[in-house]
Formats: structure tokens, C-alpha cells, sequence
């Protein structure tokens, strides 16, 4: 191309012209590659998350199937000990049991004597069977502090809190204070009618029996002493619980193997079987991701190839054009119009051409503020009419204006042209 382009004719802005067709074309195919590349770049995308959610799925699922069936089996290990270690405890309970059956077979039997020989002469006397109890010495014959304390508690009952409930059932005083009137006449009735039929009777029976109460209560305490002492013995030799111990060993023998062997398969799958699971999946779903991989490289080869060519071209047309045409001249229409004067022989270089241009714009808009119509309503018609010098009429009686349209039926709109930051030109779609 010439230095000057202003000094060329014709032939200079048809390059010019194919040029910037060119870009367009190329921007085009730039948006429609680009819109096919993110398609294809969502589907590999999509294609690798749906292998990685399928790996992770099938490692989580083996990895569960292989700790369930570990966990299983010492659950069942563990059932069992739990069953033979509840067998252990009653063989232990009841041999303990026997065993202070067995040591305190001689005190308990002769408290029974006693008793026996108490409710034989309570008979002959015609006391009732309830002068032998507990109960009854420590209502009317109290020798120990817990005799005491048993008489407070029974006598806090029946004459306070058995009246004191008695009232709540009941609004007018009176009728509270009878209430408990007639609960401590009862209850006290009742004690002295027990101590005329027992004590009063016959007090000298009683008080004969108390060494024979005496005797009893020291070998019930004795008894509960033995109690105390085989509970506290640590020793389980006389229990025969070494069937079970052997079996509580084994049980637990079998947890802790089984609990090792899950802890080296488990840590086994997460060092290999792992790996192996992602290497098989990975190698089922390859075809078909290196498919879309070749998808995705083919139109980033032609958008990469585009984009070359466009900023080549843009380059090329940026230096060896706008710097000479002026960005308002960077357009396919006005090109073809500077083309068109040249061809027709109205000029004969593009400087020259532009020149035509300018002044028939000029003459254009000066002709049309020149000859400003006016527009009047007639009063009589109603219409509107043009009221004016008449038509413009352009210097030397030519009134042809440069037809915009281009001769090859390309849109004839002349958009707005922007410069970028760069410098470069802005080809409008």
C-alpha cells in the first residue's frame, strides 16, 4: 500500500473497505466460536464433576460396606461378651449368696430357735404373735437408739401428718379441728387397746423375753457383719467362674483382633483400594473425556487463529488507514460512497473525494437553513400547507445529493463510530 493513502484512488479504499469487512466478518465468527467453546468447556465441565461425584460416591459406599461388615462382627463379639459377663455376675451373685447361706446357717438358725421358743411362750400366756417383732419393742419396750428414732418417726405420722392430710379435705375449722380430734382419739385408742393386750397384761412375759430379744439382735447384727465381709472379699476362687473368665477372654481376644484387623484394611483402602477405585473410574469414563476435551482444543485453536488475524488486521488498518482517513471515514458506507465519487470521476483521489463529500454536506445543511419551510393551516380548508423559498437548489443548478445507499444493497445507516482506549478502530456489527 502507498504511504499516503489520500493521494490513491479507488482501488486503495476497496482494500480498505475489504478489510473492514473482513473484521467484521471476523468478530462475528469470534462471538459464535467463543459461544461454542464455553459450550463445550460447560459440557467437559460437567463431564469431570460427574466422574468425581461418581469416584467420591463409590469410595464413600465401599468404604461404609467395609467398616459395616467389621462393625458387625464385633458387634456381635461384643453381644456375646455382654451375654457371658451378665451369666459371670449371677453365677457370682449366686454363689455369694450360698456362701453367706452357708456362713450364717448357724446364727440364722438359732434366731429361728428363738423366735420359736418366744411365740410358744407368748402363746401360753395369750399374748399375740406381734410381741416378737421389732415393731413392738420399739413402740413399748425401747432399749436402742433406733427403737427412739422409729417411735419419732411413727408418732410424727399418725399424730401430725395423717391429721394435718386428714384437714385438707374439710373448709370450716371446727370441722378441721375434729378432724383431728377424732384421728388422735383413734390412733391413740389403738396404742393403748395394743399396750392392755400385751404389755399391760402380762408385763413380766415381756420383759423375761428381752435377754431372748437381746440374743436375737446380736446375731443379726453377726449376720450382717458376715454379709459385709464375704461382699468385700475381692477373692472369686470359691465362685467357679473361671468357665466363664475363659470364655470373657476370648470374647475380648476376638474384639481386639478384629478392631486390629479393621484398622489395617481401613487404612489399607485409604492408602490403595482408594486409589485404585479413582484410576478404574477414571479409565471407564477416558474415552469419553478426552472426547470433550478435543471438543473443547479444536475451537479454542480457532478462536486463538481469529483472534490473531483480527488484531492483525485491526493493527494493519489502524496505522495504514485511520491515521490518514480519520475515524469517521472507518466505515463500509462511507467508503463506498468515497468510492462511488471517485468511480463516477466527480474526484480522483480520496483526499479529493473527501473533499466533495464534505462541501455537498455543507451545502446541504446550509441550503436546507436557507429555504426553512414554514408550515400554515388555511382558516377556510383546515389544511396545512408549506410556506417556503421552494426547493434547495445547490450552487451551479446541480441538485443530485451523493446517494448514501451502497450500490451493492449494504445497509446505508451510518452508526456511530467510537474510538477505543487504544487507539484502535471500532468496526460496528
Amino acid at each position: 500500500m502507498a504511504q499516503n493513502i489520500l493521494s490513491s484512488g479507488s482501488e486503495e479504499l476497496k482494500k480498505a473497505k475489504d478489510m473492514l469487512a473482513e473484521v467484521r466478518g471476523l468478530r462475528t465468527s469470534l462471538e459464535e466460536v467463543r459461544a461454542e467453546k464455553a459450550k463445550a468447556d460447560r459440557a467437559l465441565q460437567t463431564e469431570e464433576r460427574n466422574v468425581t461425584d461418581n469416584i467420591n460416591s463409590t469410595i464413600k459406599k465401599r468404604r461404609a460396606d467395609l467398616e459395616s461388615g467389621f462393625n458387625k462382627e464385633i458387634q456381635k463379639e461384643q453381644n456375646a461378651l455382654k451375654k457371658v459377663r451378665n451369666a459371670r455376675d449371677k453365677a457370682k451373685s449366686k454363689g455369694i449368696a450360698g456362701r453367706i447361706a452357708e456362713e450364717t446357717s448357724e446364727l440364722r438358725e438359732k434366731n429361728r430357735m428363738l423366735h420359736v421358743a418366744n411365740r410358744s411362750m407368748f402363746k401360753q400366756k395369750g399374748l399375740p404373735r406381734f410381741c416378737d417383732t421389732k415393731l413392738f419393742y420399739a413402740l413399748y419396750m425401747p432399749s436402742r437408739i433406733s427403737d427412739i428414732l422409729t417411735c419419732v418417726l411413727l408418732f410424727a405420722l399418725l399424730f401430725i401428718l395423717l391429721p394435718g392430710a386428714g384437714t385438707l379435705f374439710f373448709d370450716e375449722l371446727w370441722q378441721k379441728i375434729a378432724v383431728v380430734a377424732v384421728i388422735w382419739l383413734v390412733v391413740g385408742g389403738l396404742y393403748v387397746l395394743i399396750y392392755s393386750l400385751t404389755k399391760g397384761k402380762d408385763r413380766a412375759v415381756l420383759i423375761d423375753m428381752k435377754d431372748s430379744r437381746k440374743e436375737i439382735l446380736k446375731n443379726e447384727k453377726e449376720i450382717r457383719r458376715i454379709k459385709k465381709k464375704i461382699h468385700s472379699d475381692k477373692s472369686e476362687d470359691l465362685y467357679g467362674l473361671e468357665s466363664f473368665d475363659d470364655k470373657i477372654r476370648s470374647h475380648e481376644e476376638s474384639i481386639r483382633q478384629l478392631t486390629d484387623r479393621k484398622h489395617i484394611v481401613m487404612l489399607d483402602f485409604e492408602t490403595n483400594t482408594k486409589k485404585v477405585i479413582t484410576e478404574e473410574i477414571t479409565a471407564q469414563n477416558a474415552d469419553r473425556i478426552r472426547e470433550l476435551r478435543d471438543r473443547c482444543a479444536e475451537p479454542a485453536e480457532r478462536l486463538t487463529a481469529l483472534t490473531r488475524r483480527e488484531k492483525e488486521l485491526t493493527a494493519d488498518l489502524t496505522s495504514n488507514y485511520q491515521a490518514y482517513l480519520g475515524l469517521e471515514y472507518m466505515d463500509i458506507n462511507r467508503m463506498q460512497v468515497l468510492i462511488d465519487l471517485i468511480d463516477s470521476g466527480k474526484a480522483e483521489t480520496v483526499r479529493e473525494a473527501m473533499d466533495v463529500w464534505e462541501r455537498q454536506e455543507r451545502d446541504m445543511l446550509s441550503g436546507w437553513t436557507e429555504n426553512e419551510a414554514a408550515v400554515v393551516t388555511d382558516p377556510e380548508t383546515g389544511e396545512n400547507s408549506v410556506a417556503g423559498n421552494g426547493a434547495y437548489e445547490p450552487e451551479g443548478g446541480n441538485s443530485e445529493i451523493p446517494d448514501l445507499e451502497s450500490p451493492r444493497g449494504e445497509d446505508t445507516e451510518i452508526p456511530d463510530l467510537e474510538s477505543s482506549g487504544s487507539g484502535d478502530i471500532v468496526i460496528p456489527d
